[in-house]
């Protein structure tokens, strides 16, 4: 029964950082595609640049969850409780809460939906930067289309969520809570 060390909680707070960095250049990407009807060239060097930083972001998430992934499995009953503590948190919302808890209830309960939340983020940072490189190549070639990562969005939330909770950052931890639970929907 070993909790999580200063070591431990350093390594998620990295990981928290690059992926709370890496949601807001998505919704920065995906909130501009989706408003614009034409793209000045100034927009579309401003677009690859935040392309490339998220591309960047992607590969450190990609490393990142494949440690963390080993961490928190190797921490289940320290993940446990602190999902525990999260729950009985007075200032975590009623409804916040009940979302959040259905999510992790039918993603197996929380050590299976973080790990599993890791091996999304693992898997999909691949696809993801090759989708943004085919993305930014039909912007350049004049055509339109959607931003958002798709495919991380929930295990990228469900992490900092997490993340936030271990390392005791409340307020922090129930706003993810909740984003993840309206954002992942029935499950990760």
């Amino acid at each position: 029964m070993q909790d999580f060390t200063v070591s431990d909680k350093q390594k998620i707070a990295e990981a928290v950082a690059v992926s709370t960095d890496l949601l807001a250049l998505d919704e920065i990407w995906t909130s501009y595609l989706t408003a614009a009807k034409s793209i000045p060239a100034a927009d579309l060097d401003e677009l690859r640049d935040v392309t490339d930083r998220m591309a960047v972001l992607l590969l450190h998430a990609e490393q990142q969850a494949r440690k963390l992934e080993r961490l928190y499995s190797e921490r289940t009953e320290a993940l446990e409780r602190v999902y525990s503590h999260m729950l009985a948190h007075e200032s975590f919302p009623a409804a916040d809460r009940k979302t959040w808890q259905a999510l992790i209830s039918k993603s197996g309960g929380i050590a299976h939906a973080t790990r599993t939340a890791m091996q999304i983020i693992a898997r999909e940072a691949q696809e993801e930067r090759t989708q943004l490189a085919t993305k930014m190549k039909l912007l350049s070639q004049g055509k339109h289309t959607p931003g958002d990562l798709a495919n991380s969005n929930c295990g990228l939330m469900v992490g900092v969520a997490v993340g936030f909770a271990v390392l005791e950052m409340w307020p922090l931890a129930f706003a993810a809570a909740a984003y993840a639970g309206g954002l992942c929907g029935s499950g990760i």
